[in-house]
């Protein structure tokens, strides 16, 4: 059965606040935004994605190596959003029922873009190995080639934009991404509840993955760093408008996909970021 056919029966046993008790606030929350979306896109006539938190992903690198790591990347990317990464909320907070968090879970889906022509327009870009290195254009071309890779809607882009991050945002693979997410080990970690200081202690095992997350948005109305320090009254305000990409802990993909979900059409920066050692340029999400 596809996943928006499931709301129903699924999402009224987290509507009830007995049933809810034990439950992760979070996941029953982003559960609600989720069947509003539904909704929405159904009066729309979208169906692409429908029901999911859906992120498209592109690839940057062909070497032998990626070629080699592409499938592991993928896949433990995908093991450790589903099997621990969407549980990290209710386990801080002590809930001992995961049906919410597996019912987000359940809804992940990543829509890869491999195909021969996607590959073709992608090397045609000559962007560096990292991509922390490349332009602005080069984004540009990577956000055009995003949308033309998006399948299966019917309405036209600006008709279902509003709060559908399945259209603004998508998440690139770059050398060092492939090595990072290939490098997460092959089992994610017992889901039971264990106090503070041994669940930090995991942290050593995911801490060094990232992937980078695109605000196609973001990218298409940033001008520059002078004009936007010139234009923005405070410092935080030039933190947000930024150029649109950003390196994502893999841990953090639902912050980012939810928290898109819940803003306006028509703030053209959304995310904030920071910087994970002063002047470096490493850039990172931010969970607002």
């Amino acid at each position: 059965m596809p996943i928006q056919e499931t709301f129903s029966f699924q999402f009224a046993n987290h509507l009830s606040s007995r049933l809810n008790r034990d439950k992760d606030r979070q996941a029953v929350n982003w559960m609600s935004k989720l069947v509003d979306n539904v909704h929405h896109c159904q009066r729309a006539g979208v169906t692409y994605g429908l029901g999911s938190w859906k992120y498209t992903v592109l690839r940057t690198s062909y070497s032998d190596e990626a070629d080699t790591l592409w499938p592991m990347a993928i896949d433990r990317l995908k093991l450790w959003v589903t099997r621990y990464f969407v549980h990290y909320n209710r386990l801080i907070d002590g809930k001992p029922d995961p049906s919410a968090d597996e019912d987000i879970a359940s809804r992940f889906v990543l829509n890869v873009l491999d195909d021969a022509n996607t590959v073709a327009e992608i090397k045609a870009l000559n962007l560096p190995d990292d991509l922390s290195r490349a332009s602005q254009e080069h984004f540009r071309s990577l956000s055009r080639i995003s949308t033309h890779g998006r399948k299966g809607f019917s309405a036209t882009l600006s008709a279902v934009r509003w709060d559908n991050p399945r259209f603004y945002d998508f998440l690139v693979i770059d050398e060092g991404a492939f090595r990072s997410l290939a490098a997460l080990p092959a089992e994610t970690p017992p889901l039971d509840i264990v106090p503070r200081e041994e669940r930090l202690t995991r942290i050593a095992l995911y801490s060094d993955a990232y992937v980078w997350l695109v605000d196609s948005q973001a990218v298409n109305s940033f001008v520059s760093f002078e004009h936007v320090q010139a234009s923005s009254a405070t410092a935080d305000w030039a933190n947000r408008c930024h150029n649109g990409w950003l390196k994502l802990e893999p841990m953090r993909l639902d912050n980012a996909w939810f928290e898109r979900l819940a803003r306006s059409q028509d703030e053209h920066w959304v995310f904030e970021r920071y910087e994970r050692e002063q002047g470096s340029g490493d850039w990172w999400f931010e969970p607002s």
